[in-house]
């Protein structure tokens, strides 16, 4: 008696459901262990008048790396969590999947953007 094989059982159900793209894009998904694997949480703590930030904020996107921006001056909830997760009161401070990086140090920030990815 000849066993299934539960990926390809799972393909040809989604398969027969493929009206819109529905069973490539689970395919992707499968085959790349799940979703967003290599999309690193980045947040950068800023403010409306800070070069500095503008400066991180320039290189992430030169890098094509998604991040949330963080006005700090705007929001005090999020300016408690970005002393908590730094000890500064200054901008801008990143958060890089959890490694926090003070000012503009565009070493740093690509030191642990090459470390998140190989986290995945």
């Amino acid at each position: 008696m000849r066993s299934k094989n539960i990926f390809t059982s799972g393909f040809e159900s989604a398969k027969s459901l493929n009206n819109k793209g529905f069973f490539e894009k689970y395919k992707r998904k499968l085959m790349s262990g799940g979703e967003n694997m290599t999309e690193k949480k980045v947040i950068i703590y800023s403010t409306k008048t800070c070069p500095w930030c503008k400066k991180v904020k320039e290189l992430l996107e030169s890098k094509g790396v998604k991040f949330d921006y963080i006005d700090v001056g705007e929001d005090q909830k999020a300016a408690d969590e970005m002393v908590e997760k730094s000890g500064q009161m200054g901008v801008p401070v990143t958060d890089i999947d959890g490694t926090i990086i003070i000012g503009y140090d565009k070493d740093a920030i690509e030191k642990a953007l090459a470390s998140s990815l190989n986290k995945n």
